[in-house]
């Protein structure tokens, strides 16, 4: 818990000192009664099942709420082509060669009287519904699309299409046309009309139906948890692929929302339902998708498997142009030219949203951004961070896993002041905004009355290196394992007094998690067309960590497995593997290739077990009495290791820096190429562990120099040295235990 420190008195104004008393108790009033006004069941007032078969419940805010009681999925039928009816409802030409279709003329001239009098009747229709739009503002009517769509070039479509449920999925969108003339859907309303509402519309809404509650426990009659919390469920639209299309509009996706979604999301298996409920395996090809106002692509919390690729997306007025979802993930952002927000001066502020990075990357895990241009990034580029609290929403994951590969970051069109990516951007401002305003105001809204934490899920995902503890229990964004590599940072103002940040940063908290950066390129004096066939030419890299290639979209793979190392670059191949539980051991395992950021099997490439050389406690690794390891002034004696043949594949490194000796159960826990302290100095200012220039006092940390350096263009070691270093005034010693593997010729 965060306290305010005390300060010695002074003689300020009485004025200050009564704001500076108050400001913790008006906070602490603030974080309760927003705490108090979430949307769960009041559990001392009894549910009651209404005539109609619903589950009628009290919240604890004193409003009733009536909840279908969901019977089971609804059945996916296979789909068919459009008719001529829905052509007509949504102003589409194509209507016209539906019509034409099965009706017979005697002339050509009476062929084509009859196509102007249909065009006149599309082209009334398409102003009819222009208007209607305008007039219903920000409510215009939606036409949810149940079968296969094919749109005529020059088409201007204004009507949002919403696509729901099992009715909507495994259909396709087709747009005909080239550049401007391509197939519209189009909002037709005009910028400073959103500003006045502060409101915007989503053009295409991919959202689940047949939503409902479902009994706590299968074939029960018990619906309420003893928090005031209940199974939620729908059924989610998927298998969508949208091509060729011009958006003139927000893209939004979701999953559960509203009560359904207050009532799942402090339940500790909230996501599992969050993530089968939601839209998944959409794609957008080939497209453009242009913001109006709050940004281009919004996804809500769950969405997974939605691909925006070889397109377009151009941001809004304000705010983030894309936005990846809590809780949610797998997403694929690559090959695209995609803007930041619009407004960029000081009056952005005047607008909710404000000024934001290009894309946000919120609680979500297992996304790819990959090989696109990325410019106007005024107030940032990528930022990983956990919302925590907003709405009162618990937040269950966190961003892990994610790849940033290959991507071209132009500064020409801003000033390059923000972060291009920022690994854990909210972290640093826990402190700074802990009193009830600012942006993590609503940090502590994830709570229930009196400041008691939601519990969080107990069980690991396969591929969590830890327990993942959810926003309620922790305000940190916990952002780790992200692998963020090869990207080109230009046109950047390279004088620190304009610089502002470093060009990738990591919070304070995530310098002390697991993240990869690698061989990423900061060159401000490197054109827009050099760095775009840069990215062409070289492909993008594939990380290969165990959270990223399980249950990505084919062809990858599901074993839950991380590579000898963690990252190899276009048509490079890994083929040792390393389990990231019970106890990493290095082994063969299926080769992988990777093709610009695709992982493919490739059972040609032959795989010989590792040889696997141990220092344990017996050794004469880095081991004496009282500081040998220590002596003189060259910082302790040094011993390599190494491999006399193939390759060196991988270390593992315990450290006792203390009394005793690193032990062999410890080492065999340590994960690959890590180096891990097990006992810290009594002073833990004297006492550190080195291996191949990776130092460390406490905790563990990936062996970096040696790792990284394959990605350098340079020639990688085939050795690696280890010392450590112990000297305090009670004595003791220092020792490390360590194995190594190498590859046989």
């Amino acid at each position: 818990m965060i306290t305010q420190a005390e300060t010695e008195a002074k003689p300020l104004a009485s004025s200050l000192h009564l704001f500076k008393t108050a400001l913790p108790l008006f906070a602490m009033l603030l974080l309760v009664a927003c705490s108090n006004n979430k949307r769960i069941v009041d559990t001392d007032i009894d549910p009651i099942i209404t005539e109609d078969n619903r589950l009628q419940v009290t919240l604890r805010d004193g409003s009733t709420v009536d909840l279908r009681i969901r019977r089971g999925p609804q059945e996916e039928t296979p789909r068919s082509a459009c008719d001529a009816s829905v052509y007509e409802e949504i102003g589409s030409l194509t209507y016209v060669d539906k019509i034409m279709e099965d009706e017979t003329y005697t002339t050509p001239a009476e062929a084509n009287a009859r196509r102007a009098e249909l065009r006149q009747h599309i082209m009334a229709r398409r102003q009819a519904l222009k208007e209607s739009f305008e007039d219903e503002f920000p409510s215009p009517e939606r036409k949810t699309i149940t079968c296969h769509l094919m749109l005529q070039a020059g088409d201007l479509i204004h009507m949002p299409l919403a696509f729901k449920g099992a009715n909507s999925s495994n259909l396709d969108v087709t747009c005909l046309g080239e550049g401007d003339n391509r197939a519209q859907i189009r909002n037709p309303v005009d910028t400073s009309v959103h500003i006045s509402h502060d409101k915007d519309v989503a053009m295409m809404q991919f959202s689940p139906a047949n939503c409902g509650i479902v009994p706590l426990e299968q074939g029960g009659s018990s619906y309420i948890d003893e928090l005031g919390g209940a199974k939620t469920l729908c059924d989610p639209v998927r298998n969508v692929r949208i091509n060729n299309c011009r958006i003139r509009g927000r893209v939004t996706a979701s999953s559960l929302t509203g009560t359904l979604f207050d009532l799942s999301n402090i339940r500790t298996d909230h996501v599992d339902r969050l993530q089968r409920s939601a839209a998944q395996h959409v794609t957008l090809t080939d497209s453009q998708i242009i913001g109006r106002y709050k940004g281009a692509v919004h996804f809500l919390p769950g969405v997974h498997h939605f691909t925006i690729e070889d397109s377009e997306v151009l941001g809004g007025f304000l705010g983030i142009t894309i936005h990846l979802p809590a809780d949610g993930g797998w997403n694929v952002i690559k090959n695209n030219r995609i803007t930041g927000q619009r407004k960029t001066n000081s009056l952005a502020w005047e607008y909710k949203g404000g000024k934001r990075e290009v894309i946000s990357i919120d609680s979500s895990e297992h996304n790819r951004i990959v090989n696109n241009h990325i410019s106007d990034m005024t107030y940032g580029g990528i930022f990983l961070y956990r919302n925590c609290g907003e709405r009162g929403s618990v937040r269950h994951r966190i961003p892990q896993y994610n790849q940033i590969i290959n991507n071209v970051f132009d500064h020409s069109s801003d000033p390059g002041t923000h972060p291009t990516v920022f690994v854990g951007s909210r972290d640093d401002l826990s402190i700074k905004y802990s009193f009830g305003v600012g942006v993590k105001r609503y940090c502590h809204e994830d709570e229930m009355p009196g400041r008691v934490r939601y519990p969080t899920n107990p069980v690991l995902q396969p591929w969590d290196t830890e327990r993942v503890r959810n926003s309620s229990l922790s305000n940190s964004d916990w952002a780790q394992n992200n692998v963020i590599a090869e990207n080109q940072i230009i046109r950047y103002n390279p004088d620190p007094r304009y610089g502002g940040y470093p060009k990738i940063k990591l919070s304070s908290k995530a310098k002390k998690l697991d993240n990869y950066l690698i061989n990423n390129e900061l060159v401000p004096g490197r054109s827009v067309q050099e760095a775009l066939g840069n990215k062409t030419l070289r492909g993008a890299g594939c990380a290969v960590l165990a959270g990223i290639t399980h249950q990505m979209q084919a062809p990858y793979r599901s074993e839950i497995k991380n590579g000898h190392v963690p990252y190899i670059k276009h048509q490079e191949v890994v083929k040792y593997f390393w389990d990231l539980r019970p106890r990493p051991e290095l082994s063969c395992g299926t080769p992988l290739i990777c093709d610009d950021n695709i992982l493919t099997n490739d059972q040609t490439i032959a795989c010989l077990p590792p040889i696997v050389h141990e220092y344990g406690p017996e050794s004469a690794a880095c081991d004496a009495s009282n500081n040998v390891c220590a002596e003189g002034d060259n910082d302790g004696d040094s011993h390599t290791l190494g491999c006399p043949t193939g390759r060196l594949l991988g270390v593992q490194a315990a450290c006792n820096l203390e009394f005793g000796k690193a032990t062999n159960d410890q080492r065999d826990q340590v994960p690959i190429n890590r180096v891990k302290v097990f006992r810290t100095s009594d002073n833990e200012g004297d006492g550190r562990c080195t291996v191949d220039e990776t130092k460390i006092r406490q905790g563990s940390k990936i062996i970096t120099p040696w790792l990284f350096s394959r990605y350098s263009g340079e020639p990688t070691p085939n050795e690696v040295f280890y010392k450590c270093k112990e000297h305090d005034r009670n004595g003791g010693d220092c020792h490390i235990n360590i194995k190594h593997y190498c590859e046989p010729r």
